[in-house]
């Protein structure tokens, strides 16, 4: 029989395993993995403001520096929604392949992961497709 200690660190040891995949479970139900890419407008004003404090730019130079900030910005997130179209794409033709190994009652379920997905992407990412 099992002495009094050992059946408190065996409980003590249950509760903490218990409490920290209840932890990972909750985190994953209620947070996107997906994060909304910060504005254009957003993204000059921060890169205006860091190199305005780490170079130390005059006036004169953090007005001249805006226009530049601004083009990265736009030009950021132009590459951005391109990242993301392609990551749909490749997201769609990964689902076709692994619809081909599914049983018809799997394929619906994957339609539906599908959808979320692009919902996803959608709200967070920019919008999916061409």
């Amino acid at each position: 029989m099992k002495s009094p200690k050992t059946k408190l660190v065996l409980a003590l040891i249950a509760m903490f395993v218990f409490g920290a995949v209840s932890g990972a479970g909750l985190t994953l139900f209620c947070h996107s993995p997906f994060f909304p890419p910060p504005r254009p407008e957003e993204m000059q004003k921060v890169m205006t403001s860091f190199f305005t404090r780490r170079l130390n730019l005059t006036p004169d130079q953090q007005e001249k520096l805006r226009p530049i900030t601004a083009d990265f910005a736009n030009q950021a997130t132009t590459l951005h929604a391109q990242s993301i179209n392609q990551l749909s794409q490749l997201a769609a033709e990964t689902d076709s392949r692994i619809a081909e190994i599914l049983t018809p009652e799997q394929k619906v379920l994957l339609e539906k992961l599908a959808k979320e997905r692009d919902e996803d992407f959608q709200k967070y990412g920019g919008p999916p497709g061409p």
